[in-house]
């Protein structure tokens, strides 16, 4: 499998490139593609003119949609088994032979469109003892398959996943030390929207993270986090409360290790028509052993698996959790007082 990075890709395509192809698939949006790239537009920077010659503007809601249907037909052209592009990250896996052959037409027909790739950020993932036989492929960096990433998300456990999540933690720290110079409401806003679960759940969703020992630590440091913010020595009931949503009587300050179980589930069932989409043309098999051990941890836990479109919201993994919280205050909190602070808190 080969990753490819193309070097400033937007502003390097051909704008008549780019006209081109949306006559032919787009013609709709002629007239106003030419109004906006038929001539170079000018930018300004000070006293100077810059004249912008190539490839969408940057902030063109259309941009995107531009770029893509330039390159879509260099995407149909390729024989590998396994074609991925999103925007202008192109990723190939197949046979050695198909994939250099590919990789050797992307070159070719890329610079004519004005895309260049750049050797230097492009990868070549392939079984260790591997040959590579190419002379282009042997340009490639080599990255291990343990430590084989798509669009950001680690795809195998170990030292690499070991070493995103560490990095989280220390992103986590260098973050509570800095909320201390604010005042305690804005700060306890900017944990729980920016710092906590929100800050991994791209990790959390597309990586096989269940069970991760750096997901207790995490959790440690937000609830360290969330005593100093409000002054108060959390109990281990206390902490639980603070982790269900607010309508629930909570802070929302999630506890990633009860919430990767359900993020990761949520998002193999959503995609799981899109997987068979991608994989229809691949000569293999698909390998589900992690989703349906995961699928067992969680039934184990709550019963039977969500179904129709729950299965498809991460809502529908994520309410059994949280009723499961609740109903364990509910029974921890025996005093009259406190359980009728907790249902106050908890009413609509």
């Amino acid at each position: 499998m080969v990753k490819l990075d193309f070097s400033n890709a937007f502003n390097s395509l051909h704008r008549r490139d780019m006209l081109l192809a949306v006559i032919d698939s787009l013609l709709e949006l002629y007239s106003y593609s030419f109004s906006a790239y038929a001539y170079p537009s000018i930018s300004f920077y000070g006293p100077h003119k810059v004249m912008s010659n190539e490839g969408p503007q940057q902030g063109d809601p259309m941009g995107p949609l531009l770029f893509c249907n330039t390159i879509q037909p260099l995407l149909l052209s390729l024989q590998a088994e396994l074609p991925l592009d999103y925007l202008d990250d192109l990723t190939l896996g197949g046979e050695q032979s198909v994939v250099a052959k590919d990789l050797e037409r992307v070159v070719e027909v890329g610079q004519a469109m004005g895309l260049s790739l750049n050797f230097s950020k492009c990868e070549l993932i392939s079984n260790p003892g591997t040959i590579i036989k190419n002379s282009i492929l042997q340009q490639l960096s080599t990255t291990p398959i343990s430590e084989a990433t798509l669009l950001g998300a680690l795809l195998f456990q170990g030292p690499a996943l070991d070493q995103s999540w560490s990095k989280r933690c220390d992103d986590l720290v260098r973050a509570i030390n800095r909320l201390k110079l604010i005042s305690a409401q804005d700060a306890l806003i900017f944990l729980k929207s920016s710092f906590s679960a929100p800050r991994v759940l791209h990790l959390l969703r597309c990586s096989p993270s269940v069970g991760h020992t750096a997901l207790g630590t995490f959790d440690q440091l937000l609830r360290t986090a969330l005593s100093s913010l409000t002054n108060s020595d959390l109990s281990d009931s206390e902490w639980s409360q603070a982790t269900l949503p607010v309508k629930d009587g909570g802070l929302w300050v999630r506890r990633v290790s009860m919430f990767a179980l359900p993020a990761f589930l949520a998002s193999a069932a959503s995609t799981l028509c899109l997987q068979d989409d991608i994989l229809f043309d691949c000569q293999c098999r698909p390998d589900d052993s992690l989703v349906e051990s995961y699928m067992s941890l969680w039934s184990a836990s709550f019963g039977a698996l969500p179904t129709g479109n729950a299965c498809h919201k991460q809502a529908g993994w994520d309410r059994p959790g949280i009723e499961a919280i609740k109903d364990e205050l509910m029974t921890i909190r025996a005093d009259p007082r406190q359980k009728a602070v907790l249902l106050a808190v908890m009413a609509p």
